[in-house]
């Protein structure tokens, strides 16, 4: 299964910190401490899985930064 989170408004599809962290090719929880150290883009919003960020957002911010972990 391969579920997704999208925004109904805009059509957006929202991460979850560990489909962030997997597309950056670090650890969760460094995901979570470099997000709330402010290194990571912001989140866009809390989700029942919790804090959940804009994908494209995080897909830009990757190719701007590929060799930072």
């Amino acid at each position: 299964m391969d579920p997704k989170i999208t925004d109904r408004i805009t059509g957006r599809e929202l991460w979850t910190a560990q489909q962030c962290a997997d597309h950056c090719n670090i650890t969760r929880p460094g995901w979570a401490s470099g997000s709330a150290r402010g290194s990571y883009p912001a989140p866009a919003g809390d989700f029942h899985v919790g804090k959940v960020w804009w994908a494209d957002e995080v897909i830009a911010w990757r190719k701007e930064h590929p060799g930072r972990k």
